[in-house]
């Protein structure tokens, strides 16, 4: 009796080692680096921020920079620029297009919308990374 439920066991374990492995999440492929940031929209640097579409880059934070942005009147995104197909080329951290509407990749020419961070345009295929954020009005905070 004991080695039949030795065995189920056994059978359980690696079961849920198996399901717990699936590679077929919807997390994009960025490598992580730790954020916590901060900014005060009484800083000049970050005036975009006060109006509804405004945003701001921060190139020197997360895994290729991080753009922040002010999607309405309480809400504030922070998302990664660094291209979800090409994640460990230069080339691939994108850029806001003339309209300032989308993020582009120089790489591989997928588009995201700046407002949310949902893609548009591939062959990449995932949205952008988006970090936490929490905003008051007049602070807002980055991390993950």
């Amino acid at each position: 009796m004991n080695k039949i439920v030795s065995y189920i066991i056994l059978v359980a374990v690696l079961a849920t080692a198996f399901v717990s492995c699936d590679k077929n999440n919807n997390s994009p492929p960025i490598p992580y680096v730790p954020v916590n940031r901060t900014l005060t929209l009484a800083n000049p640097m970050y005036n975009a921020l006060f109006g509804i579409g405004g945003f701001v880059i921060l190139p020197d934070e997360g895994h290729g920079g991080i753009i922040v942005v002010r999607a309405t009147g309480d809400q504030v995104f922070a998302f990664e620029m660094q291209c979800t197909l090409d994640v460990y080329e230069p080339e691939g951290v994108t850029q806001p297009d003339d309209a300032q509407m989308f993020l582009e990749c120089g790489k591989c020419e997928s588009k995201w919308q700046i407002l949310n961070g949902l893609l548009t345009q591939g062959p990449a295929t995932f949205p952008l990374l988006q970090y936490q954020t929490t905003f008051d009005g007049y602070v807002v905070k980055i991390y993950n």
